[in-house]
This record gives C-alpha cells, structure tokens and sequence, in this order.
C-alpha cells in the first residue's frame, strides 16, 4: 500500500484551498454575524485565515488517508477511498466546529442549519465543508 506523494498532497491542497475560499465566500454574510464587528482588515486576515485552516484540513484528511487505505483506492477514490475520505473528515469537521463556538470565533445567523451534536448545536454549512471538500479535492485531483 503506497501513501499519496507529495505532489499529489501539494495539489489537493491547492484544489482545497481554491474550493474552500469559494465556499468561505459564499457562505460568510448570509450564515455568520461576523462582518458586522470586524474591522476593515479582519474582514480580509479572518476569512484568509479561515482559508488557510481549511486547506491544512484538507491536506490532513488525505494524508491521513493515503495512510489508511494507500493511493491505489484514492486515485481517483473508489468506494472504499470515499468512506474514508468521509469518514475521517465528519468527526474533524464537529470536532473543529465545536472548537471554533467555544472559542467564540464566529456566530450565526439565524439561516444557518443546525443540528444538536452532543448537546451543541453546530452549523451544518461549516460541517458540510470540512466533510466534503476534502473528499472532493482528492477527486479532483486524482481524475
């Protein structure tokens, strides 16, 4: 079993982060109350930063499993490639979510989805995103 390569990760980071800075942007004003009380320059450095977290996300999912399952069932991922893929990314993105409410990074606007996760309701965008970004840079990647 053979882990991805280093250019492989490079690139699915790169694919990350292009489709990670897409969803940061779509989903900031109408999901999180943030904009209203940051000021000119964290509007800018927060959602970088958010984007720059992300992409180590998606970097880690892979890694972690080209690991697991090695290249051959992530290039492009089968049936098995997409469960772990998944699957590591789900508990990553609740654990990273409830963090970032603890931390009191950001809140929500009343349009975002939610769902009561050990007693904490998390947003379903955010949850989504670190789900299935990482899953689909692979496939992207590795087409």
């Amino acid at each position: 079993m053979t882990p991805l390569g280093a250019h492989t990760l490079v690139t699915v980071g790169l694919v990350g982060l292009a489709l990670n800075g897409v969803w940061e942007a779509v989903q900031l004003r109408p999901l999180y109350t943030c904009w209203e009380r940051w000021s000119p320059w964290q509007r800018v450095l927060f959602p970088l930063s958010a984007v720059l977290g992300d992409g180590v996300a998606v970097v880690a999912v892979a890694w972690v499993a080209g690991r697991l399952v090695g290249a051959e069932a992530l290039t492009p991922p089968g049936v098995a490639g997409w469960l772990v893929l998944l699957g590591l990314a789900l508990p990553l993105a609740v654990l990273l979510e409830r963090a970032a409410l603890a931390l009191d990074l950001w809140r929500y606007r009343p349009a975002m989805p939610t769902a009561r996760v050990f007693g904490r309701d998390v947003g379903l965008a955010p949850v989504a995103q670190i789900t299935v970004l990482p899953a689909l840079s692979v496939a992207l990647t590795t087409m």
